[in-house]
């Protein structure tokens, strides 16, 4: 089997500035495969198909209402404990307020919001790593207006050969690190790992995670790089994102030795949405922590190397009520969101083709894709030229306009999805590959919503307003929607906005593109930032899939702007969450 990369980057032009050019064609996957979000959360049947759209609205509305219920009053007992837990949390944090604060990262967290821009874990820093190097700070200060930052970076980049030469000049106390946006953006665009090390095999710590990676050399496929070894990722390139810190040993990573706090997995961990850091020394952060937007309490973390565990909290007795009924709306969407991020983590890898044909229509490949893979077949053809159907590894191959890359998460998610390919020999000269083509049923499919077209961006958002007993819609005001082009304004608007936005939620982008011709691009939020509650990372299929800043996705047509929030309600979040044991 040979990977086909013949549409020209010309003819992917739209796709590169992260967009949908225009409608695709109606969807032609099966209709056996399951059905839509329409039905009570409590039913474990496939949600909607056998009803039409708005008989279902009392259903779902009862099951959103029964996600949302308050948590049951504590008795006598309990709330004596509640009341002398809170005294004694209180007396704690005043001890740990007279413990000797460390000095933290001060210069970066006055850019916090900016730093959204730029791809790296939610990290609160103990100390700022070290210094930037003369080999960059003498040619980035001697810049003039029309220079960029970038354009040092890539010069040193290039200049240095050696591995040890190019660490000495990029890398501070063996972390990626930069308190300036611009520099701490060209290092996550240029650096590579290759170039950075000649070892076999590295050790990169993120947080509390710690990846091992293994070198590979260079072949008929791909470039030289390090791949990591296991875990979450395992068999994908390794990237270098900011706050990553690399070791030839698992020593050189070690935990005792962090200067990094991961926020990112306290906030999972503990179930809040925001944190207010107040005061940090070597072993705790004194801080407020917010479990939704009216719910603010005093608390006390422990810290041990980037590890962060909530010690304890003064709550009040409504607050309390409160809180717990919080964290269990917030559960359903974590779960949901552990097998969702698998899924972009799988799609990023299979590396799923944008659906553009060389006459720069879009979408007409999809329809040809699925009936070669029903058939069994391997390759298909579109005009002159022909497609895989699998990868190198026999996955599905499906290619994707940019609001098929959501429809396909959520229904992946929810087990709705094709089996791979049998595949002998991936990597050599001959790979033998055995078909087996089954459309497997899974709790969500997009095709039993009778959407007028749910391969169109515009089409599937008037779907989601007219129906949003399965969907909450918020369009941002005309008045608002910053362009990305006043960075300042919009990153500002999404603080302030910040509540409306979450992990798991569908983003409509949309702009103008040369003619005055409207542009519309898709993605999904992943991430946001624990302590700003912003948007850090968002997936999406531009040109292929990938994870990316708002930045990594607007940059290349920053006239474009926010338009709508999709969110799915708790029944999707339950299917999907039914299907945890499913392979995806």
């Amino acid at each position: 089997m040979r990977r086909h990369t013949g549409i020209v980057v010309l003819l992917l032009a739209a796709a590169l500035a992260g967009g949908c050019k225009r409608a695709a064609p109606e969807s032609t996957q099966a209709s056996g495969a399951s059905s839509s979000v329409q039905e009570a959360a409590t039913s474990h049947e496939p949600v909607g198909s056998a009803v039409p759209l708005q008989s279902a609205s009392a259903a779902a509305s009862a099951a959103v209402a029964a996600s949302a219920a308050l948590a049951p009053l504590l008795n006598a007992d309990e709330t004596q404990a509640l009341a002398q837990a809170s005294k004694k949390c209180s007396e704690a944090r005043k001890a740990a307020l007279a413990e000797s604060p460390l000095q933290g990262a001060v210069d970066f967290e006055k850019e916090r919001l900016s730093f959204a821009r730029v791809r790296g874990r939610a990290l609160f820093w103990r100390r700022v790593p070290g210094s930037v190097s003369k080999t960059l700070s003498e040619p980035i200060a001697a810049l003039t207006k029309k220079q960029k930052v970038l354009d040092v970076v890539r010069k040193v980049e290039k200049k240095l050969k050696s591995p040890a030469e190019q660490r000495d000049a990029f890398l501070r106390e063996g972390y990626l690190f930069a308190d300036e946006v611009e520099l701490a953006l060209a290092l996550v665009e240029q650096l590579k790992l290759a170039k950075l090390f000649a070892e076999p095999t590295l050790f990169l710590r993120r947080g509390v995670d710690v990846f091992e990676l293994e070198r590979h050399a260079k072949s008929r496929w791909f470039p030289e790089r390090y791949l990591y070894k296991d875990g979450a990722y395992a068999g994908m390139a390794a990237e270098l994102l900011l706050g990553d810190r690399l070791g030839s040993t698992k020593d050189e990573v070690s935990p005792a030795t962090s200067l990094a706090i991961d926020l990112r997995d306290l906030m999972e961990r503990a179930s809040f949405d925001r944190i207010k850091p107040l005061h940090m020394s070597e072993t705790h952060l004194v801080a407020e922590i917010r479990y939704g937007p009216a719910v603010w309490v005093p608390a006390l973390i422990d810290l041990e190397g980037p590890k962060a565990t909530l010690a304890c909290e003064e709550r009040t007795l409504e607050q309390d009520r409160e809180i717990r009924t919080f964290i269990g709306a917030r559960k359903l969407l974590l779960d949901a969101m552990t097998r969702v991020r698998g899924v972009v983590r799988a799609m990023v890898k299979e590396e799923l083709p944008f659906d553009a044909a060389p006459d720069q229509s879009n979408g007409f490949l999809r329809k040809e894709w699925r009936k070669a893979y029903l058939q069994g077949k391997t390759r298909f053809a579109n005009g002159d030229r022909h497609y895989d159907v699998y990868t190198l590894e026999g996955r599905p191959k499906p290619p994707q306009v940019c609001i098929d890359f959501l429809t396909d998460v959520w229904e992946r998610a929810s087990g709705t999805w094709y089996d791979p390919a049998e595949v002998v020999d991936p990597y050599g000269a001959r790979p033998q590959i055995t078909p087996h083509a089954k459309a497997n049923e899974g709790g969500i499919n997009f095709d039993r919503m009778k959407i007028k077209n749910r391969r169109s961006v515009e089409k599937f958002e008037r779907f989601t307003l007219k129906n949003q007993e399965l969907f909450d819609v918020w369009q941002v005001p005309k008045k608002e929607r910053f362009k990305f082009e006043e960075r300042a304004k919009f990153f500002e608007y999404l603080r302030d906005k910040a509540d409306e936005i979450r992990v798991g939620d569908m983003l409509i982008i949309h702009g103008f593109k040369e003619g005055g011709r409207p542009h519309y691009h898709s993605l999904l939020v992943t991430e946001t930032d624990p302590i700003t509650g912003v948007v850090s990372l968002i997936a999406s299929n531009a040109v292929k899939p990938r994870e990316q800043t708002l930045e990594g996705i607007l940059h290349i047509s920053p006239e474009r702007t926010i338009r709508t929030r999709i969110r799915v309600r708790a029944p999707w979040l339950q299917h999907v969450n039914r299907a945890a044991e499913k392979p995806f």
